[in-house]
């Protein structure tokens, strides 16, 4: 028998690495080494004003935390007159295309302490990956005063007839809705 010339090696290995390399990709996506990300909306822009019995709280630190697989924190600190933003939040993921997760929640927390105690400024689970209007449309007008009692608000989905969206704040909005009782819903 006789032995096989290097380039005729060369050329049987390419062969077979070129037959073998399409199932490779199959399973190396199969387990995200190769896995396509997709634009993830965590939040929108957010506008607030903060008061205490009706007059402004000046320098007042608000945290955001948004959860989607990882958790993305910032903060931002009212102004003179009461006065807070955050800027729109996307990222990119692989998770909406992951086998095993085919969660789409988002969820959303803006917390504030004041003298010791903690407020719940906005807290929601967002159903969906892509803008909201029904909680962008609210979280562009927070009206938050720290004497108002937390209460679940109810909003119906822009997008769907389907779905609402439950968000717990101490924040209202001069178009509505109005709260419903916490203690009758987590009894």
């Amino acid at each position: 028998m006789m032995p096989l010339s290097p380039s005729l090696l060369r050329a049987t290995f390419a062969a077979w690495l070129l037959l073998l390399l399409p199932a490779c990709e199959v399973n190396a996506d199969m387990f995200g080494l190769f896995a396509k990300k997709y634009d993830v909306h965590l939040s929108p822009a957010v506008n607030g004003r903060v008061t205490n019995n009706g007059q402004p709280v000046a320098g007042l630190t608000l945290k955001r935390a948004l959860k989607y697989g990882d958790l993305y924190t910032d903060e931002a600190t009212t102004d003179n007159n009461g006065e807070f933003h955050f800027a729109e939040r996307n990222i990119r993921s692989r998770l909406p295309g992951g086998a095993f997760t085919g969660d789409t929640k988002v969820i959303q927390s803006i917390m504030a302490i004041h003298q010791g105690q903690e407020y719940a400024i906005w807290y929601t689970s967002q159903i969906g990956l892509t803008p909201n209007q029904a909680l962008t449309r609210r979280l562009l007008l927070l009206h938050c005063d720290l004497t108002v009692a937390e209460a679940k608000f109810y909003f119906k989905s822009m997008e769907t007839d389907v779905l609402s969206h439950t968000v717990v704040s101490i924040c209202r909005w001069p178009f509505g809705p109005k709260p419903n009782d916490l203690d009758d819903d987590w009894k």
